[in-house]
């Protein structure tokens, strides 16, 4: 996840877990799997770790651990190149995050990787 399109990235983390991803294994946060897997009314959780990536250009943000059980278990609805949004919150000061599956890839998007999604009329 692009740091540049994170909105308000600032807020994502508090002071703690800004140390803590910044030089050390990651941080734990549950993933809310949120109407993928074979039933679209299900909601799944995962264990991950949010580890940061510094890149040559920019920051990013990583799902790792468990990352690939995610996908694998999601093969049927998430293919490569399908738009996701992830959203934040926190439960018992916790971070949780939701993973919905926003569009196929051969929906037509253009907005890319790093573009903003708009409305057009």
């Amino acid at each position: 996840m692009p740091c540049l399109q994170i909105n308000e990235a600032d807020n994502l983390l508090v002071s703690a877990e800004k140390t803590r991803i910044c030089h050390g294994d990651g941080i734990g946060v549950t993933l809310v799997e949120l109407g993928l897997g074979d039933e679209r009314d299900s909601t799944l959780t995962s264990q991950l770790r949010l580890k940061q990536w510094v890149m040559t250009n920019t920051n990013c943000y990583a799902l790792r651990s468990r990352w690939n059980d995610v996908m694998v278990r999601n093969t049927a609805v998430l293919r490569r190149d399908d738009y996701v949004q992830i959203y934040s919150f926190r439960r018992n000061g916790e971070l949780w995050l939701v993973l919905v599956k926003d569009s196929d890839h051969e929906e037509g998007r253009t907005d890319g990787v790093f573009g903003r999604r708009t409305l057009m009329d």
